[in-house]
């Protein structure tokens, strides 16, 4: 019975329980408990018959809030006037109940006996009717013939009404075979299930997921059909039978929907963390731009393959609205929508916390080693201007000009490489901060105040060492290159 949001199912023997354990309990306390002890016992044997009343209280209320909805719900047909559309909106009625989302029990013997009570009215008074015209019939004389031919024409017309007032015999076939029938596809939709979950994710794949509702829906609807059968003849047990197996098969069917896109979007998270780990990571702190860029597009081609996965999805979910339910695949795709969308704002939160962090690290190795070629170069330069080798001095200038000119176009066709490069919201955000550092190190790199030639330049450090290394320092680890002027060079 429910009441409410309060459901409690086999009333009836609870009921019974409970009141045999209540009056049990109170003979037990009469003899348990001595004259001390009165006003305990008195409390206890009070709580008992507040419980057993409430209960009771609930059970009462639960029949009337059911009485008042059939009456609120009452058929427009009346047995008196229509007895085929009586009959029909009776087994109307009695078929929604049963596939409606509540609980059917209550509601199926409450109408049955409102139904019941209405029909042998009706059929009491076609009975009376039918008893008079006979009576009528039989004290009509020979010389009256034609009215008793009448009477009886109106007796066979009133019996064939009382019949029509009936609920249709039950089908010649074997229900039960019928219902194994209506079972085995929601049997082998557990069994697939079973099969094919794996065991890291404890979910089968979304295909699957979808093929066992297309089987809980095929068993629905044969259920379905044979409600309709027993709502016509009336066969309530089996009504509610029935009705307990599409209620379950639906539950299994809204359950599955639930989980729809969950294998796919946690198998897209972690190769998004496995790329992470053992490409983009390892690369950036090699400073391989090729790795990193080939890291990136790995996860952009998984990411297009993700949202590829997700619209084939849709369109199989779509394509067996036929065979499933509107609303159902609605909730499906909701579920996998979902799922998928979280997948993707957990693999963007992965590349920004793990790769924007690391993507300063291309080119700060490359940066110094600029800086300490160049800051030879200088050297060289100082010399042949002390020299006075001016020849040499500009062939070093241009060789450092060139050398800087190189690394910025380097640097440079690295932004082209990425601007080229079309991705989605999950790598677009890496790829903008790896050209904003690109253009940061060209912009550093060519600074007069803090560039690579500006860092090159020989300062005090570089003349202690040089002091240093002159008396007998370590030569082979501080060797700097002598300049030869260019007059001796071959």
């Amino acid at each position: 019975m429910s009441f409410g949001p309060i459901r409690v199912r086999n009333v009836m023997n609870r009921a019974d329980v409970m009141n045999f354990c209540g009056q049990a309990l109170v003979i037990i306390i009469a003899f348990a408990l001595d004259g001390s002890q009165a006003e305990t016992g008195v409390i206890l044997v009070l709580f008992l018959v507040g419980v057993l009343t409430v209960f009771r209280c609930f059970v009462l209320f639960s029949m009337i809030f059911e009485k008042v909805k059939q009456k609120l719900k009452k058929t427009e047909a009346s047995f008196n006037e229509d007895p085929v559309g009586a009959r029909k909106a009776a087994a109307d009625r009695f078929y929604a109940i049963a596939t409606s989302a509540q609980l059917a029990e209550v509601g199926l013997f409450v109408y049955k006996f409102e139904t019941d009570v209405n029909r042998r009215r009706a059929v009491g008074r076609l009975e009376e009717c039918r008893d008079y015209l006979l009576h009528r019939a039989e004290r009509c004389n020979e010389k009256h013939a034609n009215n008793k031919n009448a009477l009886m024409m109106m007796t066979k017309s009133v019996s064939e009404r009382i019949e029509l007032l009936q609920p249709p015999p039950p089908p010649k076939e074997d229900m039960e075979k019928l219902l194994s029938e209506a079972e085995q596809p929601a049997i082998h939709a557990g069994d697939l299930i079973e099969k094919n979950a794996q065991r890291e994710f404890l979910v089968p794949p979304t295909r699957t997921l979808h093929e066992a509702i297309v089987l809980f829906t095929k068993s629905t609807r044969r259920c379905e059909n044979l409600a309709r059968v027993y709502a016509d003849c009336e066969l309530i047990n089996e009504l509610y039978s029935v009705s307990c197996d599409i209620k379950r098969f639906s539950y299994d069917a809204a359950q599955l929907s639930l989980k729809f896109g969950f294998v796919e979007a946690l198998k897209y998270e972690q190769r998004v963390v496995e790329i992470t780990n053992k490409e983009a990571v390892v690369s950036m702190r090699r400073e391989s731009f090729e790795g990193f860029l080939s890291a990136l597009q790995n996860v952009e081609n998984l990411s297009q393959a993700h949202d590829n996965d997700l619209m084939e999805i849709i369109e199989l979910v779509e394509h067996d609205v036929s065979v499933t339910d509107r609303v159902l695949a609605d909730a499906c795709i909701e579920s996998l929508t979902r799922n998928f969308v979280n997948s993707k704002v957990k693999a963007s939160k992965n590349l920004k916390d793990n790769w924007i962090s690391w993507v300063p690290y291309l080119e700060r190795a490359q940066f110094t080693k600029a800086v300490h070629d160049t800051l030879q170069k200088e050297k060289q330069l100082a010399a042949a201007l002390k020299q006075n080798d001016k020849f040499g001095a500009n062939r070093i200038e241009q060789t450092l000009d060139v050398e800087l000119n190189a690394y910025v176009a380097d640097l440079e066709a690295k932004i082209v490489s990425l601007s080229d490069f079309e991705c989605s919201d999950v790598c677009n955000q890496v790829k903008n901060v790896a050209i904003k550092v690109y253009t940061e190190k060209i912009a550093s790199a060519r600074d007069s105040r803090n560039g690579i030639r500006a860092q090159a330049k020989p300062g005090w450090t570089d003349a202690i060492g040089d002091f240093f290394s002159a008396f007998g320092g370590n030569q082979e680890a501080k060797k700097r290159e002598e300049y030869v002027p260019e007059s001796f060079r071959e």
